[in-house]
């Protein structure tokens, strides 16, 4: 007999797809908003070495991407590059993305075998946007 894949559970319709990306961008906002707190470390870069810098790390996350100071420090050069008003050559790296990419579905996949563990992780995602929408709609008031 073959194994039964459990089926995801069904998506909910309570976040709308701008509070999502309203999140993700206040999210990556809020990092760059850490990174010049704590003195912007990378400031004193020329922008070919910081974009050299940041190449390599994402280069090195797709080989390691657990990594959490890997991942930090991508952040941190990250938000350098946007603080100085410029973006990142993600066409420079697109191997490297479509590699985090493929590891990123592939842990997609697993999760979805797990209805527990990804309800939780679906749980914790809507409660970081309904979080976001307070807070978004109490500053409109």
């Amino acid at each position: 007999m073959p194994k039964q894949r459990q089926q995801r559970p069904p998506k909910r319709a309570s976040t709308s797809e701008d509070d999502f990306l309203g999140w993700l961008e206040s999210s990556r906002l809020d990092r760059i908003a850490d990174y010049v707190q704590r003195g912007r470390g990378n400031a004193g870069l020329p922008n070919d070495v910081l974009f050299e810098a940041w190449k390599q790390t994402m280069r090195s996350i797709a080989k390691d991407p657990p990594d959490s100071q890997l991942i930090a420090r991508e952040q941190d050069l990250v938000s350098e590059i946007e603080a100085r008003g410029l973006v990142a050559p993600y066409s420079e790296v697109k191997d490297a993305i479509e590699a985090l990419i493929s590891r990123a579905d592939e842990c997609v996949k697993k999760l979805e075998q797990d209805a527990q563990a990804y309800e939780r992780v679906n749980e914790e995602i809507e409660r970081d946007v309904a979080e976001f929408r307070e807070k978004r709609d109490r500053s409109r008031n």
